[in-house]
């Protein structure tokens, strides 16, 4: 990749502004979870709700988002 188009690439990419944030976490109840398993990065869809300042979903007591919990 060149450097124009890694130039291109994250010039996409902007930090949101927290009260932004927070309206579009308010607004959705679905999104993803990123991690970077053993085996390479990982992505799964959830169901959340923002709740108390937090962002909560449940999963799966034997499932791969509980293992993180860990």
């Amino acid at each position: 990749m060149s450097q124009a188009s890694d130039d291109q690439a994250t010039s996409r990419f902007a930090e949101i502004p927290q009260p932004r944030c927070l309206e579009l976490l308010t607004q959705k109840k679905s999104g993803r979870v990123a991690w970077n398993a053993a085996d390479g990065p990982k992505i799964l869809p959830v169901t959340y709700r923002y709740w108390n300042g937090m962002v909560v979903f449940r999963t799966a007591r034997d499932g791969p988002l509980a293992a993180l919990a860990h």
